[in-house]
């Protein structure tokens, strides 16, 4: 996007954000033009921060390291869910419905999944969250639970950003993603429904137990 043509799209989403008395989050994610989260910043748009992307040299960033001006997540839509993530479902679908068409790319996907669970497990622990069961060079025998998906949050909600967004699929313990990035009717996009309905997950101890945890991570 031509530099005149950004400034007005920005202009117009900033007169519209006040309007509406709402944020404006700006999808930065991956390689993006030099000097384009500057010019967020200069206008207050937030920055999306995704927990899976905020690895660096083999390293998870910390929640101090995240910026203030951000929205902060540990998936989205189109990603894997925490457990689907953990199993590693996101590359054997991709595999299955041939988005992955080469073996040597889905080893080496499979390779780098195992190297940043560790690495998360290890941030995880450096932050005191990590339950005292749970052995960090032993990241490929230890099955996703509820309570790793509350200290996932926990990590995520001390950070400074001024948005954290939880998906109801991670509540729910969901093993799909929503979405599928690459297919069309080979996966079930968007047609995937939650395993509970809202009036059980309203009454569940275990969500209510997880509200808790980010509440008090996220106190000022």
């Amino acid at each position: 996007m031509e530099c005149a043509s950004f400034c007005t799209v920005l202009s117009i989403a900033a007169l519209e954000s006040q309007r509406n008395r709402c944020v404006v989050i700006g999808v930065d994610l991956g390689t993006v033009p030099a000097g384009f989260r500057e010019r967020m910043a200069n206008a207050n748009v937030l920055s999306c921060r995704i927990l899976y992307f905020e690895v660096e040299h083999d390293r998870f960033r910390r929640p101090v390291e995240l910026p203030q001006l951000a929205s902060v997540s540990a998936a989205r839509h189109d990603l894997a869910t925490l457990h689907g993530y953990w199993l590693a479902g996101d590359i054997s679908a991709k595999a299955q419905l041939g988005i992955i068409t080469f073996v040597g790319d889905e080893q080496q996907a499979r390779i780098e999944r195992a190297r940043d669970k560790r690495s998360l497990l290890q941030a995880l622990a450096d932050e005191d969250l990590l339950p005292h069961d749970v052995n960090v060079a032993d990241s490929e025998h230890i099955a996703w639970t509820p309570q790793l998906t509350n200290v996932v949050h926990a990590y995520l909600a001390r950070s400074q950003c001024l948005l954290l967004i939880v998906q109801l699929d991670d509540l729910t313990d969901e093993r799909q993603q929503a979405n599928l990035p690459g297919s069309v009717t080979e996966y079930p996009n968007w047609r995937r429904r939650l395993k509970r309905s809202l009036e059980e997950m309203i009454a569940d101890d275990n969500l209510q137990a997880a509200m808790m945890v980010i509440n008090v991570e996220r106190k000022p």
